[in-house]
């Protein structure tokens, strides 16, 4: 066996240091095989000794012709035969030492003599690799080995040199693992764990395995050489930048699910917090939700600062998405121009959406009629008054729209915004006044009084840039053709889209239940849910009647003066009507929405139960006595309502004013 370890540590190029540290560990085996040769034949040990002393000289033919005397001498003494056989091995007669270990292991299956037949059978000539047939009986040989002592050193060893030669990665790392438990002070030991580190491609701590087998005896030149060997390959420039590439995407995306995460956690803390604000009635009006909105404000310039690093980003992986199959397909050994164009036309169009959607600009224009509010004195005062009482500054300019739009907004340079010196807006929809009681239009102007008193109108400029190249974005690359699954520039839009849409709309959802709260405690619950209920209900009836309206005056080409006062023929269209006003009060809550749901804004206003104001001798009147001309502003806005179905679908509506005949 003692051969066969030398052999062994010398292929694997541990060097002399641990060569040496062999002989001296199996020196006590020599010792024990030569007393109990003595005890048999006094002769035959003598030669046994003197066979061992021509082996260590590297005399192989005069150390195999002693061990033959021996077993000559001695047949039941297999350590000879083995022995002579490791001799014949060292001379280069395979076939010869593996016949005579054959005869070894049948006559003792001890452990050393199937460690010796296992490495005999896995180990050829430089060059050259044993049959798969000699590959698997020596691993089964030196399990079996094992299985008579995992503890043996040498058996280890062999187990190790067998597994490298037979390619058998698991097993090298199980015996050398193994190995490292029972000669924890060995440098071979270090050796054999270091290769199994670099077969596992783990090159860190395969050279910490070497530099350790240094410092316990390896040779420094052998170190030098085999800490050479065992360093990682050169990477290539394609998968240098696919393994970067990999690594920033990664982190993109779990920044993004991070965002996502934080926005579904204040989502769920906002939801509390309304309804324990509810609760606490006028109690909980002193900084209440101040902290929220802070995380929102943080949490949505955190996502809109997100989108714009992305740019790049999204750049860089449609290219890499166009070159990368262009590659793949030149690798493969194609040449295909189609697909080479196909691949250009792509990353053009994608980029050209990115790059476009970042130039896209809001106008600054007028939101809607704009309405001089000397002329109308009625409105300027209650404007005033609802100020006053909710305890802010009052509107500065009325803008009319057709729609039922009630909204409140802020114009003016970033200074004068964050310093609350903009222009404040109301937008006011004409077919929101309909029916709609002046008392009830109080509450509702000091929700709108709400926003401009909490500053949500003052900020949210950012994140509507970002919503708006976002879309852009979107659109542009549907429009292009290039709306695929592998085009990251089209997953990204509509994925981060959803996450920036659920956490702004949750910051507008709080918002909302901040002016719901103040509108409630200024002129009572009571009052504040009429004004709500008819907002609601006027914008589904308004929105009803005024499709049935223009598919009837297109349908008969008849004229349209006034559709406030257009009465559609259809029969159905009242009982339709309250179904879908009914239905849009039970519309389930969903995080993506912009307002909470209206059965759940309506149930916490009751919650609140906040006493009606006292009221005004005008609260009984309707919201069109505030205007002195209804009959004027309506045509207006019939007007542009025409205009806008000529412009949308080319359809023209003529009025029932006749122009003028010419003189």
């Amino acid at each position: 066996m003692r051969g066969l370890i030398l052999l062994l540590l010398l292929v694997a190029g541990a060097g002399a240091a641990t060569a040496d540290t062999f002989v001296e560990r199996h020196a006590h085996f020599d010792s024990t095989l030569v007393t109990q040769l003595r005890a048999q034949d006094r002769d035959a040990a003598v030669w046994f000794k003197q066979a061992i002393e021509a082996s260590d000289r590297g005399n192989h033919e005069e150390s195999a012709q002693l061990y033959a005397r021996v077993y000559e001498r001695v047949p039941g003494f297999t350590h000879a035969l083995r022995r002579e056989a490791m001799q014949e091995l060292g001379l280069g007669h395979r076939e010869q030492a593996i016949a005579m270990m054959r005869t070894a292991a049948a006559a003792d299956s001890s452990k050393e003599n199937l460690s010796a037949l296992a490495y005999a059978l896995a180990n050829r000539s430089e060059g050259s690799k044993p049959t798969f047939v000699e590959a698997q009986e020596a691993m089964n040989l030196a399990t079996r080995a094992m299985e008579i002592d995992s503890t043996d050193v040498d058996v280890l060893i062999a187990l190790c040199g067998v597994a490298m030669s037979a390619q058998d990665e698991p097993a090298f790392r199980h015996a050398a693992s193994l190995l490292r438990k029972q000669a924890p002070d060995e440098p071979y030991a270090h050796y054999l764990l270091a290769v199994s580190s670099a077969l596992g491609k783990d090159y860190d701590l395969a050279q910490r395995d070497l530099a350790e087998a240094h410092r316990l005896g390896m040779p420094d030149s052998v170190y030098q050489q085999l800490s050479a060997d065992m360093r990682a390959p050169p990477e290539s420039p394609q998968w240098r930048f696919a393994r970067v590439l990999a690594w920033t995407v990664g982190s993109w995306l779990a920044l993004l699910a991070l965002l996502f995460a934080l926005g579904s956690i204040l989502s769920r803390i906002t939801l509390k917090h309304c309804e324990d604000l509810f609760r606490a009635g006028a109690a909980g009006v002193a900084h209440s939700g101040a902290l929220l909105r802070r995380g929102y404000a943080l949490i949505l310039w955190a996502s809109c600062a997100y989108y714009y690093v992305s740019i790049p980003l999204l750049v860089a992986l449609v290219l890499a998405t166009a070159a990368g199959a262009v590659f793949l397909v030149y690798e493969l050994g194609y040449v295909s121009v189609k697909l080479t164009i196909v691949a250009g036309i792509f990353a053009f169009v994608t980029v050209s959406a990115i790059v476009k959607s970042l130039a896209v600009r809001g106008s600054d224009e007028d939101p809607g009629e704009r309405l001089d509010l000397a002329q109308h004195p009625k409105l300027r005062a209650l404007l005033d008054r609802v100020a006053a009482a909710v305890g802010t500054r009052p509107i500065d300019n009325v803008y009319l729209t057709p729609g039922t739009e009630v909204a409140v907004m802020e114009r003016g340079g970033i200074r004068g915004l964050l310093g609350g010196n903009g222009e404040r807006c109301l937008i006011l929809g004409a077919g929101v006044l309909e029916g709609f009681d002046i008392g009830a239009l109080k509450s509702v102007l000091a929700h709108e009084y709400g926003h401009l008193t909490h500053g949500d109108t003052a900020g949210g400029g950012f994140a509507l840039a970002v919503r708006r190249s976002l879309l852009t974005m979107g659109q542009r690359i549907a429009m292009s053709g290039a709306a695929t699954w592998y085009n990251a520039a089209w997953l990204f839009a509509q994925g981060f889209y959803r996450v920036f849409l659920r956490i702004s709309h949750g910051a507008s959802r709080l918002q909302e239940v901040m002016a719901d709260h103040r509108a409630a405690l200024t002129y009572g619950s009571e009052s504040f849910e009429r004004g709500l209920r008819h907002v609601i209900a006027r914008d589904v009836r308004f929105t009803a009647r005024a499709q049935a309206t223009f598919e009837e005056v297109i349908a008969e080409k008849r004229p349209l003066a006034n559709i406030y006062a257009f009465q559609p023929r259809s029969e159905d269209l009242q009982v339709e009507v309250e179904k879908s006003v009914q239905q849009a009060f039970e519309t389930k809550p969903s995080p993506y929405d912009s307002h909470p749901a209206p059965s759940v804004r309506l149930a916490w206003i009751r919650t609140l139960a906040a006493p009606n104001a006292l009221p005004d001798a005008e609260d009984g009147g309707e919201a069109w006595e505030l205007f002195e001309d209804r009959a004027g502003i309506e045509r207006k806005m019939t007007a542009q309502m025409r205009s806008f179905v000529q412009e949308r679908y080319g359809i023209e509506i003529a009025s029932d004013v006749s122009p003028p005949e010419p003189s």
